[in-house]
């Protein structure tokens, strides 16, 4: 079963992927690239590795806060995992280094999967609202050429569309917030449990069999999910730990920022400000959401050069500078990855099959 959703996951990333690609080859030539690949200033890779690496540290800083009250792991405890489960996802589909970490846990301090699990969720979390929050900031305050028209697989993006979906954004970062803040109170979270788990029985007008699918398969999943969140925000009852996260979140993506800015001064007749290049850089975050091949090749680009293009960039050196960015952040994971697993005596090419394991494990004997 576990192999079947792996050829799932790898079958629909390739088929964004694909269609990614598509949008960079068709933008780009890959000639002319290649020539202003040969005139970029590579000693920018310096600080923006340096940049990348801090983040991480931060990350696991990050983490470590959110596992305290039910793990206590020094810094490198939760920086190993953390750098792991990013190799994992850089080389293997489905994004199953989200599982990585807490597999690690379990294997390292006997921490139940499900429990960790929840932090990895509420991680997650703390970066999606955070980012949210920066595309809602940059994009009502950047200036957006009122003639932008830029096309990409049919869509036609223009200077509306960014103003409706920076409304949009807004709109569904609050929903998102009062949603978190709902399901964190208990006798809420299961009111909305039991109106998930009944939903099935308003479509009476199929057989009670079909029903009782929909609702193994539908509703007691979006159940699992929201106990999920909730108990990786029930972690952290105290307000301090909460604005904590999301001032290292803040500084996570700053550095990131950094690190791609870093890499755009070495790139020449690319005049891009920090504000700039770190919308590019929540643009290339939502684009990789998408499901995509290990890596998010073709997903990370075509998201790099659209935002790019954005503030009129010209195709040719916005793919350079991309490219070079996504390369270096790969090889940065890959290289951490690599040390980390040594560290801790992980097998990185099987930790996404064991962790599925073992939360299988870890769930049956919650329930018996």
């Amino acid at each position: 079963m576990a192999k079947k959703k792996l050829y799932v996951s790898l079958s629909i990333g390739i088929f964004f992927s694909l269609a990614a690609s598509y949008f960079v080859l068709k933008t780009v030539p890959i000639a002319d690239t290649y020539q202003y690949l040969k005139n970029i200033n590579y000693w920018w890779l310096i600080p923006s590795i340096v940049a990348a690496f801090l983040s991480f540290i931060i990350r696991a800083a990050r983490w470590r806060i959110i596992l305290s009250p039910i793990l206590n792991v020094n810094l490198a405890g939760a920086y190993h995992p953390l750098v792991i489960s990013f190799m994992i996802n850089s080389i293997l589909p489905g994004r199953v280094g989200e599982l990585a970490r807490p597999g690690i846990l379990y294997k390292t301090s006997g921490t139940p999967f499900s429990k960790s699990l929840a932090t990895v969720i509420a991680e997650r979390i703390f970066d999606i609202t955070t980012l949210m929050l920066l595309f809602v900031v940059f994009i009502g305050s950047i200036e957006i050429d009122p003639d932008l028209s830029i096309s990409f697989k049919g869509y036609v993006v223009n200077r509306m569309m960014l103003e409706t979906a920076w409304g949009k954004t807004l709109q569904i970062g609050a929903i998102l917030f009062v949603f978190i803040g709902m399901i964190c109170i208990p006798r809420m979270q299961k009111a909305i449990s039991s109106v998930v788990l009944a939903a099935p029985d308003a479509i009476f007008f199929v057989s009670r069999a079909y029903r009782k699918k929909i609702r193994m398969h539908v509703s007691e999943r979006i159940v699992s999910i929201l106990e999920s969140v909730s108990k990786g925000f029930e972690m952290l009852r105290s307000p301090v730990k909460i604005i904590q996260c999301y001032v290292l979140s803040f500084i996570v993506w700053v550095l990131i920022a950094l690190s791609l800015y870093s890499m755009i001064l070495g790139c020449p007749n690319l005049k891009m400000g920090f504000i700039e290049a770190f919308t590019v850089l929540i643009f290339i975050c939502f684009f990789i959401m998408l499901p995509s091949v290990p890596g998010f090749w073709g997903i990370f680009e075509a998201g790099g050069i659209f935002g790019m293009m954005i503030f009129g960039i010209p195709a040719i050196e916005a793919a350079g500078a991309v490219l070079v960015f996504h390369v270096s952040q790969i090889l940065l994971n890959i290289f951490l990855g690599i040390y980390s697993s040594a560290v801790m005596g992980v097998n990185m090419l099987r930790a996404g099959e064991r962790t599925e394991e073992t939360g299988t494990t870890d769930e049956m004997s919650g329930k018996a």
